[in-house]
Formats: C-alpha cells, structure tokens, sequence
C-alpha cells in the first residue's frame, strides 16, 4: 500500500469514528432481547428430533463445529416475547481407560456443542453468561478417575 493510500484510508477511518464511533468501535451484533426455538419445534414438544451432518469423520473438528453453528441458525430466532432459560446437557459420560477417537462418540461432541453455542452467540448476540450448562453422571472424582474426556 502506498503511503497516500494509507492516509487516506486513516483519514476516512478517523472521520467515520468521530461521527460515528459504534461503526468502528462498536460490536456489530445486537443482542436478542429474547430468543425462541423454531415455530415447527416448539409445536412439537413429544418429537425427537435427529439433525444429519455432512461431517466426514468424527475426528473432523471445524465440520463439527460449523454443523453445530448452522443447527443453532435452524433452531434458534430472537423474539420480542419471553420464552424459557434452557439448559444445555452435554451428555459427558464416564470412559474409563485411554482415549482414543475409535472411543469418541460415547460422550457429546465438544465441539458440536461449542458450535452450537457460538452460532447463538452470532446469530443473536448472546453473551456467554446467558449460557447455562448441566450435567448430573457422577463425573467426579469418586465414580471416574481417569477420564480423559474431562482434562
């Protein structure tokens, strides 16, 4: 880049944020005052729902973290109306013994679950202490203490 070129850019840049600091400074995203599920979903309380993924292997982390994100924009639009607080369960179970990938799929995808979660945050504005998670397998030291899963 040339210098004239640079100054320019800076000069617009400076200007824009003078008359306008939230279009440089500011998070573009405005949060959600509230969200909800999908019309579809929330009408059908009993169903079960099963999402396929083009993810190619269960080791293919970033496949995993974007079918995470775009569940999140299928599932989740905000609303002016209060819905309810919902809490994540990411279904951490007890492996036991070494982890391996051939082993992987008995917990929750972490990063499924972060995708999940990040694409709320984008596609809402939501911050991470609106996030709720629980988990009640007996995780702790006493019933599991050497799984891999958790460190």
């Amino acid at each position: 880049m040339k210098r004239r070129d640079f100054l320019k850019t800076a000069g617009v840049a400076g200007t824009t944020s003078l008359a306008q600091p939230s279009l440089i400074f500011a998070d573009p995203r405005q949060a959600a005052a509230y969200f909800q599920l999908h019309p579809f979903v929330a009408d059908h309380p009993e169903a079960v729902f099963i999402k396929r993924t083009t993810v190619s292997d269960k080791s293919a982390f970033d496949e995993k973290i974007e079918a995470g994100r775009h569940l999140a924009s299928e599932l989740f639009f905000a609303s002016d109306t209060h819905g309810f607080d919902i809490a994540t369960k990411p279904n951490l179970t007890c492996m036991g013994g070494s982890f391996d990938t051939a082993r992987m799929s008995i917990a929750t995808d972490a990063e499924f679950v972060s995708g999940l979660i990040v694409g709320m945050k984008d596609n809402l504005g939501m911050d991470g202490g609106q996030f709720y998670m629980r988990e009640g397998n007996h995780l702790g030291d006493a019933y599991c203490p050497n799984n891999q899963v958790l460190d």
